[in-house]
């Protein structure tokens, strides 16, 4: 019935380290809990810029529900996150996430 696809895909919405692999090339995935913020700031500019590739800029909106996702659970997060909202494109992203970490 797909469950699992559609509960896998609940786990890595802001996770993608979920899929992390060792040396060894065995998934040993991360909770996220145990990730940086900077690292957390490079893969949403990383996943901006990919999203805008494949999207028509107009729905670049769209793109702003996987901010919170990602930069959450420190102080001024908030803060950080109404400038992320007030992003038109990837580039204006990369920009705060830039000058913020």
């Amino acid at each position: 019935f797909g469950a699992d696809g559609i509960m896998l895909g609940r786990a890595i919405f802001g996770n993608p380290w979920v899929f992390a692999h060792n040396d060894a090339g065995e998934v040993t995935g991360r909770n996220g809990s145990d990730v940086s913020i900077q690292e957390r700031a490079r893969a949403l500019a990383s996943l901006a810029h990919a999203f805008e590739s494949l999207t028509p800029r107009k729905s670049f909106h769209i793109f702003r529900k996987h901010i919170k996702a990602f930069i959450t659970g420190f102080d001024g997060a908030a803060e950080v996150r109404a400038k992320l909202m007030e992003c038109e494109t990837a580039e204006d992203v990369e920009k705060i996430l830039a000058s913020e970490f």
